[in-house]
């Protein structure tokens, strides 16, 4: 999604993690995520911060469709616009409208808004480097403490979800 809004400044958060697994393993467990393994944190209950309960995607290749759910019931469409298999694959994101955290940020149309993001998978000698990013915008008025928040949500709820991949994906591989 292009942020085309002059009174908005995009940003980005970049978090990898290192897996001990094939890249086959990693990039199934990256693009249709079952997050058993994901934890429900204080921190995500007090501010109020839906839980990821699955990613799947409808269908593959740019173009093609990712559906996050949460336990909200809200869900997260992603439109990819690049699809290199193994590899990469990036997305704008489009958060279902009334989706919100910290009781009062609504994503899709808010003072902050998630607009994208990607993940690539870099084969090192004995790992799997997974690079995640997550690109949102920030209204320029506020941007210097909605950015603060930002990244206390983002990185965090980023670290959860490289975990979980982690672990699903070390958990079914052994090199």
């Amino acid at each position: 999604m292009s942020n085309n809004n002059a009174k908005y400044i995009t940003k980005s958060i970049v978090s990898t993690i290192d897996i001990k697994a094939s890249q086959q393993v990693v990039w199934k467990n990256t693009t249709n995520i079952k997050t058993k393994y994901f934890p429900e944190t204080l921190f995500s209950k007090f501010f109020n911060i839906p839980k990821s309960l699955k990613a799947e995607i409808i269908s593959e290749g740019e173009g093609g469709i990712r559906i996050v759910y949460f336990n909200t019931g809200k869900k997260f469409t992603q439109k990819i616009t690049i699809w290199k298999p193994m590899k990469e694959y990036s997305y704008d994101l489009y958060p279902e409208k009334g989706f919100t955290i910290l009781h009062f940020f609504e994503l899709s149309s808010g003072l902050v808004r998630l607009i994208g993001g990607s993940y690539q998978l870099i084969n090192e000698d004995n790992f799997i480097r997974v690079k995640l990013t997550t690109n949102y915008c920030i209204r320029k008025n506020y941007v210097i403490f909605l950015n603060f928040i930002a990244k206390a949500v983002i990185k965090p709820f980023h670290k959860n979800l490289l975990n979980s991949i982690k672990k699903m994906s070390e958990d079914s591989f052994t090199i």
